[in-house]
């Protein structure tokens, strides 16, 4: 979805084919219904009735009434007779509601900013500079917005830098929630000896090593009554969590027996306890079926990876397809994480 700060300027916007748009119903017809696209100024397109919903619309208004919010996908953009063509029913469920959130996001961002350009006497122009910088360092304006909720010095670790950084994250922390999850596993311990104690000490300590070098996992040890012990785990994502509960469960493990120094694990220890450990690091990841999101997969994993978008269903993604993937794949400088060629 395509953002602008002035309605002539959104007017002169096109959608593109096989684009998703948050739209507003602004009139509905026995043959279908007028919506505003969301976006893009006065800009309307147009829904069939057969587009609606699955299966024999017998009365479109009670499928869609004026005003309602919807989710469309733009069939047909033709810009000589100023007509977009939508479909509601080619929408699943799943990427209406992540279009949705995104849109929400969006317009939630560009509220904060609006309030963050008010308390800096920033003016329109300057704003819009400021944010489209912002998306460029983070992909979005909500992204970078959720980055400093996070991490305060976010900006500044973007190459950022002035006073309004202090005021926009202020904004962040005081509006957004990070994406954390929170996970708990339980785990028996004994040791049988003079050194028992020193022993689970060591244990424990090694468990929660594995995440030290991951500012955005933290792993907490408690003690429940022996031989109980209880691990704590707050991560972005339950992928993420649950790999650093598999890490320490081993790392645990291998300490209990003297195989590990707590003080020797670092990353690359973690990494060796992970699921994908035996098998070479992960160069690209392609997502198929026009899905242009990763659903937590391999987050650890995935960190320095390139990612490859494709509209081919996965039923149809052949040797050709895989072939154009590995092209775009080699046609692109990889940085590892670096920026201006400093990490």
């Amino acid at each position: 979805m395509k953002g602008t700060d002035t309605m002539s300027d959104a007017n002169e916007l096109w959608p593109e084919e096989g684009e998703l748009l948050v739209c507003t119903v602004k009139g509905v017809k026995e043959n279908g219904a007028y919506l505003n696209l969301n976006g893009y100024g006065e800009r309307e397109g147009f829904v069939f009735i057969g587009e609606v919903a699955a299966g024999w619309v017998k009365n479109i208004r009670a499928h869609l009434r004026e005003g309602q919010r919807v989710v469309a996908k733009v069939v047909n953009v033709k810009k000589d007779r100023q007509r977009v063509d939508l479909s509601i029913k080619a929408v699943s469920a799943e990427r209406k509601k992540d279009t949705l959130q995104t849109w929400k996001n969006q317009q939630r961002a560009s509220q904060i900013m609006r309030v963050a350009a008010e308390r800096a006497n920033w003016d329109a122009e300057k704003t819009e500079a400021i944010s489209e910088e912002m998306i460029e360092q983070f992909g979005s304006l909500y992204g970078a917005l959720e980055e400093c909720a996070i991490t305060e010095t976010a900006l500044a670790d973007a190459g950022f830098s002035g006073e309004w950084m202090k005021i926009v994250t202020e904004l962040a922390v005081e509006n957004i929630v990070p994406p954390f999850v929170e996970i708990r596993g339980i785990y028996d311990i004994e040791v049988w000896g003079s050194e028992g104690v020193n022993a689970i000490r060591e244990t424990l300590a090694a468990a929660e090593s594995v995440v030290e070098n991951e500012e955005e996992v933290t792993l907490t040890c408690h003690y429940d009554g022996a031989p109980h012990y209880r691990i704590d785990i707050r991560a972005p994502d339950y992928s993420l969590a649950e790999s650093a509960w598999e890490a320490a469960k081993k790392i645990a493990f291998e300490s209990a027996n003297g195989n590990i120094n707590p003080e020797d694990i670092d990353s690359s220890t973690f990494q060796s306890f992970t699921s994908l450990a035996s098998y070479p690091k992960v160069d690209l990841l392609i997502r198929t079926s026009g899905e242009i999101r990763l659903s937590n997969f391999l987050l650890w994993d995935i960190a320095y990876s390139e990612f490859y978008f494709c509209e081919t269903l996965w039923p149809d993604f052949d040797e050709d397809a895989l072939d154009i993937a590995i092209k775009d794949f080699h046609s692109r400088d990889r940085r590892y994480g670096e920026r201006n060629g400093e990490r």
